[in-house]
């Protein structure tokens, strides 16, 4: 998230007739982010991600596949386990 005087600055910038690239080389920036931050009307605000609730994704996806647990997978482990597990 960028702060609000970076998008000011870049937004100068822009209006002195400076390009992108110039733009991200002097902010210690991308170009691409310069160009976003240039043509958004309003300054960055922190968002809350759509989707994100309890930790679910839309549509029951968990996200990346996981294997089992380390203890499920292994006669010698299974054993050492907690019994609450």
């Amino acid at each position: 998230m960028y702060k609000e005087m970076v998008w000011m600055d870049a937004k100068r910038m822009r209006a002195q007739g400076m390009s992108y690239v110039e733009i991200g080389e002097r902010l210690g920036i991308d170009r691409r982010t310069a160009k976003k931050l240039c043509l958004s009307e309003d300054p960055p605000r922190p968002k809350r991600r759509e989707g994100i609730q309890g930790g679910r994704l839309p549509g029951g996806d968990q996200g990346l596949a996981r294997g089992p647990a380390p203890h499920e997978g292994h006669p010698d482990l299974r054993e050492a386990a907690p019994s609450g597990v």
